[in-house]
């Protein structure tokens, strides 16, 4: 193995080294970055398709269809069920990374054959070429994945996670309710480098982002609430396989049991047919 030379602080490059350096930094930059934006926004594009078949499922069928349509062949061990399996962990990140592209390129409600046809164009499988409305979609989703990675795409806030500071949510924000706050030359500030009232003006801008963010018809509705009752599964079945929760004393469960008992109750009376 080759011994690298130590990085050694505040001394510069030579010319040669610099040119031998920048010889392969620039071409690798330009086609790794294409490959990485390409990989997201084709993951999140098909994500986009299994949220619009999963809103048309009755709630927690979405991983037995996947079976039967996707993965046939795949064994289902003894006591585990479709929503189990890795590829539907990995239709998880899918789908959350398409929630929150669509978040954040604030595009509205996207049906089946739509998402398909963005699919086709993303995937390079359609027969003719993408219609305007469909380029158009595919530009909003090209410009919310640029330079952002699978991980960063499935935080479950993405306008708050996703960058230090200067995304499109944080810069409409501050032009709508703190201009003052933006540079002489239209440059907006770091998140949390405001002044003094940065704690005040972030959680300012976390409720004007739910505000905005909040379904509003009745589809959009059902689909917050079906991906509230997934993530809730999700979570559940996590900790219900947990062993580290082991090590904490009985006390610490006391909490959880009372918020447990509430939300059982609270499904008994949702699956109430008579409930109001």
């Amino acid at each position: 193995m080759t011994n690298l030379p130590a990085v050694v602080k505040g001394v510069a490059l030579a010319p040669a080294e610099e040119s031998q350096v920048l010889a392969v930094l620039r071409p690798a930059w330009e086609e790794l970055a294409h490959v990485e934006d390409d990989y997201v926004r084709k993951c999140a594009v098909v994500g986009l398709m299994l949220n619009t078949v999963s809103a048309a499922l009755p709630h927690g069928e979405f991983g037995a269809w996947m079976h039967r349509h996707l993965f046939p062949d795949a064994a289902i061990p003894e006591g585990k069920t479709p929503n189990d399996m890795p590829w539907r962990r990995r239709a998880n990140r899918w789908m959350k990374a398409a929630e929150n592209v669509v978040a954040i390129a604030q595009i509205g409600h996207v049906s089946f054959l739509d998402a398909t046809d963005l699919a086709n164009a993303v995937l390079g499988g359609g027969r003719k070429a993408p219609s305007a409305a469909i380029s158009a979609l595919l530009e909003k989703i090209s410009q919310a994945v640029d330079g952002k990675t699978m991980a960063q795409l499935s935080f479950r806030f993405p306008s708050l996670d996703l960058a230090k500071g200067g995304d499109r949510q944080w810069a409409t924000f501050l032009r709508e309710k703190h201009p003052e706050l933006i540079g002489k030359d239209g440059q907006i500030p770091r998140r949390g480098k405001v002044g003094k009232k940065s704690k005040e003006i972030l959680a300012e801008y976390s409720a004007w982002l739910n505000k905005r963010l909040k379904p509003r018809t009745a589809k959009e509705k059902q689909e917050a609430a079906r991906a509230l009752l997934g993530e809730i599964d999700e979570l559940l079945m996590s900790a219900v396989n947990s062993s580290v929760l082991g090590v904490l004393e009985p006390h610490e469960f006391q909490g959880t049991a009372s918020v447990t008992a509430m939300w059982a109750k609270r499904l008994k009376d949702l699956a109430n047919p008579d409930r109001k």
